[in-house]
């Protein structure tokens, strides 16, 4: 055992508080609204749960391990098997696993926000179709990673450089790349529904700036993937990992606690209702009146051809109402009059 490296134990305190604190926030919001937890809460909640848990299995290799120390390595210049290595690969084993899980996870979140936030039919396709991206993403890295030695103990019987069946290291460079591109296509979906919204330009830029915080876990993610195409080649040739994996390994802690804190943060208007700018906090709740009154199929003109729109029961202060027409195509959106968007809106829909 020895002292954890102060860039570890920095990260390892910091990131998860801010992770705990903004889902016990999520949660707060939701009682002071009376409305029950929502299935795009809970998995925001198994998620942080993950990311403190990465964090924490960081610390343990930072401590158990020595990760960030240099590497005792044998005559062969491979490193040497022992205590250190066995933790550090062991840690390393779970790290990969649990990170894909939670970044999968509040991807999951934060589309399940937007479908409820533009509930309108353009916007249905690229959803689904990011639910399955983010889905095949997330199933087959974790699964990757889960077995990506068969068996699974010569992640840590062997020598990195000198190991049988196991798959190619570059996975971790697929994930990371993969990864960048899949945050960045999920924070730029929302902008051409809310640049279609007839409202002022600087409340258009504030509702955008809100979303935009999802721009931290991409300059997070890009970070990271850098830090793979710096230290790949490193790795293989001095294979001082517990000093050079070091960094993947604490760009891990802000990825997955930022995943978190960029998912609850559009959802904690109700907790500071009167507090906030209106120009900003007024335009990220509303209830939606939808009209169509262009021959859809037969499942969408009957929740469309009669006014529908996000109910709020218990929150009738500082609300306006938004319609939205749909004319000739389901895209062609009008918005008569801004509202206040909050939270997470439930839409319900009059028909009779």
């Amino acid at each position: 055992m020895s002292s954890p490296d102060s860039t570890a134990l920095g990260l390892c305190i910091a990131f998860p508080i801010l992770t705990i604190a903004s889902t016990g926030a999520r949660i707060a919001a939701r009682r002071k609204k009376r409305t029950p937890l929502a299935l795009e809460d809970w998995i925001i909640i198994i998620a942080s749960i993950l990311a403190v848990g990465n964090a924490v299995n960081v610390l343990y290799g930072a401590i158990e391990a020595g990760l960030g120390q240099h590497t005792p390595t044998d005559p062969s210049g491979l490193a040497k098997l022992g205590p250190q290595i066995t933790s550090l690969e062991i840690m390393a084993y779970v790290s990969q696993t649990t990170v894909t899980t939670t970044i999968g996870l509040a991807r999951w979140s934060i589309l399940l926000f937007y479908s409820k936030l533009f509930p309108v039919r353009v916007f249905r396709i690229p959803v689904r179709i990011m639910y399955a991206l983010n889905g095949i993403w997330t199933l087959g890295f974790a699964l990757s990673y889960f077995m990506q030695c068969i068996p699974i103990d010569h992640l840590w019987t062997q020598p990195q450089g000198a190991r049988t069946g196991c798959i190619d290291d570059s996975i971790s460079l697929y994930f990371a790349v993969s990864g960048v591109i899949l945050d960045a296509l999920v924070l730029c979906m929302p902008w051409p529904m809310i640049w279609r919204l007839q409202m002022p330009m600087a409340r258009k830029l504030a509702v955008l700036g809100i979303l935009m915080l999802g721009a931290l876990i991409v300059a997070v993610s890009i970070g990271k993937a850098i830090a793979f195409f710096n230290i790949g080649n490193v790795i293989m040739s001095n294979h001082d990992i517990l000093f050079d994996e070091a960094p993947l390994f604490y760009w891990t802690v802000p990825e997955c606690c930022l995943s978190v804190v960029c998912a609850n943060l559009p959802t904690l208007r109700p907790l500071f209702h009167g507090v906030s700018p209106e120009s900003v906090m007024s335009s990220v709740r509303s209830i939606f009146r939808v009209r169509s009154t262009s021959s859809l199929d037969s499942k969408d003109s009957q929740g469309f051809e009669k006014s529908s729109g996000f109910s709020a029961p218990d929150e009738t202060t500082n609300s306006q109402s938004v319609s939205i027409e749909e004319k000739n195509h389901p895209s062609d959106i009008q918005v008569k009059t801004l509202v206040s968007v909050e939270s997470i809106p439930k839409l319900s829909r009059d028909t009779k």
